[in-house]
């Protein structure tokens, strides 16, 4: 082996096998680690659906906090659910559970963990569909604070020309009646929005 050869062959060595150096693409991946503790119930069945309910709970919490990080967005705990659905379906997602359930003297103890591997490429993708949801949040929000000022100027002048046409004869009817009815559609109009968005 001649010099130049040796010297490219440690310099491989020493690059590629350092004890430092994070094997490729290990990097590249996020992982959300969440267990459930340790919960006890009555029956084996009730305990691990204890388990199953609290390790959802943490893993919104994980999740909130990581689209509070990415994405700088603040998610509800049935969102962050949602977005848990969501990140599942996504290719390169794996998700690695354990689960066990021992008997003891008072009844069962079940624990869950979910170890959740996210690769920063999904990360990118849904950090991108929050803003959007949060953008779109924002414009129905824009629009239905719009719709409801002109109904409210809508209501006003419909009062105004009804109580000219009647000449003024019915204006607690006329100004009860159209006030009952803006009032109800503004009701429906932020239910729905403040419900579906």
């Amino acid at each position: 082996m001649s010099f130049g050869a040796t010297i490219i062959l440690v310099t491989l060595m020493s690059v590629g096998f350092a004890e430092d150096t994070p094997i490729r693409g290990e990097r590249d991946i996020r992982t959300l680690i969440v267990s459930s503790g340790r919960c006890p119930g009555l029956s084996e069945v009730e305990a691990q659906a204890e388990a199953e309910k609290v390790l959802n709970q943490k893993m919104a919490e994980a999740l909130q906090d990581l689209a509070r990080e990415w994405a700088g967005i603040r998610l509800s705990t049935s969102q962050a659910l949602l977005e848990w659905a969501w990140l599942l379906d996504q290719p390169g997602v794996n998700r690695e559970v354990k689960r066990s359930c021992v008997p003891k003297e008072y009844g069962w103890v079940a624990e869950q963990e979910t170890r959740l591997s996210l690769p920063n490429d999904v990360l990118g993708q849904w950090t991108g569909r929050l803003k959007q949801q949060a953008a779109v949040r924002w414009q129905v929000r824009l629009a239905g604070g719009l719709a409801s000022l002109v109904l409210f100027i809508s209501g006003l002048i419909g009062m105004v020309v009804l109580d000219r046409w009647t000449k003024g004869y019915h204006r607690g009817l006329v100004v009860g009646g159209l006030s009952l009815g803006i009032a109800i559609v503004l009701i429906a109009i932020w239910v729905w929005i403040l419900m579906a968005w």
